[in-house]
């Protein structure tokens, strides 16, 4: 899914820029133990594409829920209760 307002960029002598951020829930290799979020986006010039990923461990949602409140209380809060109510339970097998 990409993300509609968000953006990445380099500070560095390669300075970029993209707002193209695809997201997705993740499940790595090593299995359920490390299931997070990742973020793909490409840093790359018009010459060398330059594919990066970003995966946030399960284990942090709970600090980056912290700052989503810090920033904005308000659009956290309807943000968490849009998407608790869009997923439903899964039942344990």
């Amino acid at each position: 899914m990409r993300l509609k307002k968000s953006w990445v960029y380099r500070n560095s002598a390669h300075a970029g820029r993209t707002n193209k951020i695809d997201a997705d829930w993740h499940m790595p290799e090593t299995g359920t133990k490390d299931m997070g979020v990742e973020f793909r986006f490409d840093m790359g010039t018009a010459d060398k594409s330059e594919l990066l990923a970003m995966h946030i461990h399960h284990a942090d949602f709970e600090l980056i829920a912290r700052f989503m409140a810090e920033a904005d209380r308000e659009k956290a809060i309807q943000a968490f209760s849009k998407a608790l109510i869009k997923i439903k339970p899964v039942k344990p097998s």
